[in-house]
């Protein structure tokens, strides 16, 4: 996959957008999110994560993303 991705952490939902593709899930059915030093992962099943790296994510960004995350209790370790 050679395309840009962008990915907008919204109130309901996550929107992903590539060049040739368009994605919303909501958050209820994210299995979880996880951080570690180098990628936030959004787990979509047990299986299958989007992988981002984490220095492509500002730091007020992440405080955002958690209260999101902490609102619509999904699973998280930020």
């Amino acid at each position: 996959m050679n395309e840009s991705i962008e990915y907008n952490f919204m109130q309901n939902d996550l929107v992903v957008t590539g060049e040739s593709f368009k994605s919303e899930l909501s958050w209820n059915k994210v299995y979880k999110v996880a951080k570690t030093n180098k990628w936030l992962l959004i787990w979509q099943t047990r299986q299958i994560a989007n992988a981002i790296p984490i220095n492509n994510i500002a730091g007020d960004d992440l405080t955002k993303l958690k209260n999101i995350l902490t609102d619509n209790q999904v699973i998280n370790n930020l």
